[in-house]
């Protein structure tokens, strides 16, 4: 498994003028696999390698290279996400400079990495439980004036235990519950829905405002709300992986955002969908869970709002908002448990199938 860890590095130009052109090198050839519309790297790199370094010659080939698989993987994902076949995929000083085994290296502290002036080196101090491992991969991110390197550590994946049908809980995600959990534990957004409320009502002020200093409150507010919300997934998914339960199971949400924009829910529902930051919880359980050798498994979402967790009859009119009254058995529970109950039960439908470890063959 994969662990990323931040350092913070002293400020120095050579840096900050490597991530800058960084940027103009994946502006060109970003508009590059536009123009031909390619998102494959081999031709990427026969197109506009030897033009970019003849445009940017201070910036080492490795370097280049490394921002070219930058380019095409980003196309790729927002071909996949999209749709689209041609995708213009623009720089952002989120993302950062990639660096790979050839242009840097780290072990006890020691960094060695490629600049713009050659190669600098630096000392940071190790966090704890990571001294002595050796990262080959990391990323070079420059944020309100601070250098920080993100290193990406290769560790050994414990092995995923044995678990049984007992050990699994389905968990429905929804707007006004953050999760309703087949155990029949409920945890509220409406602290969550309030806080960032406050936060959408004084942004949509400051953007009516338009003015210099404006502008800065908004990058701000943006910020303290993105903040707070990651703080909730965080505490929500630790409390989660901590339980006694070893599998999780999730509905596959993965095309709802795009399945809201064809017009089959109103505006204030898609503007929900759309703050809502349902695949940041997954992946903070999916990692979490994995360092404790518990499984995160996915599972149809169709008609698990329908359904009868107790007689299976599926009916649209069964559920009325909040509450779930089944109209053949008259089973009544609240619509998210019943929907967790559902998902728990295709959970443990799956479970068999999932193939946890690779058999060991006698030599």
């Amino acid at each position: 498994m994969i662990r990323t860890v931040k350092y913070e590095l002293p400020y120095d130009k050579a840096l900050v003028d490597t991530v800058s052109i960084g940027t103009d090198v994946f502006r060109f050839l970003s508009d590059t696999a536009f123009e031909y519309g390619t998102s494959s790297k081999y031709r990427l790199n026969r197109i506009g390698y030897h033009v970019a370094r003849k445009l940017f010659p201070s910036f080492s080939s490795k370097l280049i290279q490394t921002v070219r698989d930058t380019v095409c993987e980003a196309r790729k994902a927002v071909s996949a996400r999209t749709g689209e076949k041609n995708p213009i995929v623009n720089p952002h000083p989120g993302r950062g400079l990639r660096y790979d085994k050839d242009c840097f290296t780290m072990k006890n502290g020691r960094i060695s990495i490629a600049t713009v002036e050659g190669r600098k080196k630096y000392m940071v101090v190790p966090a704890p439980g990571y001294e002595g491992r050796t990262c080959r991969t990391a990323t070079l991110r420059i944020k309100k004036g601070r250098i920080f390197l993100h290193c990406q550590y290769e560790t050994e994946t414990p092995p995923v235990k044995y678990w049984t049908e007992h050990d699994v809980v389905g968990i429905d995600r929804g707007i006004k519950n953050i999760v309703a959990c087949s155990d029949n534990t409920i945890v509220n957004s409406k602290h969550l829905r309030n806080v960032k409320g406050k936060y959408r009502y004084n942004i949509a002020r400051l953007q009516s405002k338009g003015t210099r200093s404006a502008k800065r409150r908004l990058i701000a507010m943006y910020g303290r709300e993105r903040r707070f919300v990651t703080d909730t997934n965080h505490c929500l998914s630790k409390q989660l992986t901590g339980s006694r339960y070893g599998v999780f199971v999730f509905e596959d949400l993965t095309h709802i955002r795009k399945n809201s924009a064809k017009g089959k829910m109103g505006k204030k529902t898609r503007k929900l969908i759309g703050g809502w930051s349902f695949r940041q919880l997954e992946t903070f359980v999916e990692y979490k869970a994995e360092a404790l050798g518990k499984l995160v498994v996915y599972v149809d979402p169709r008609y698990t709002s329908q359904t009868c967790s107790c007689c299976g009859h599926i009916d649209k009119k069964n559920r009325n908002g909040a509450s779930f009254h089944c109209l053949k058995c008259g089973f009544s529970l609240n619509s998210d448990l019943n929907a967790s109950r559902n998902i728990a039960d295709l959970g443990i439908s799956v479970l068999g199938r999932v193939v946890s470890q690779a058999p060991q063959c006698s030599p």
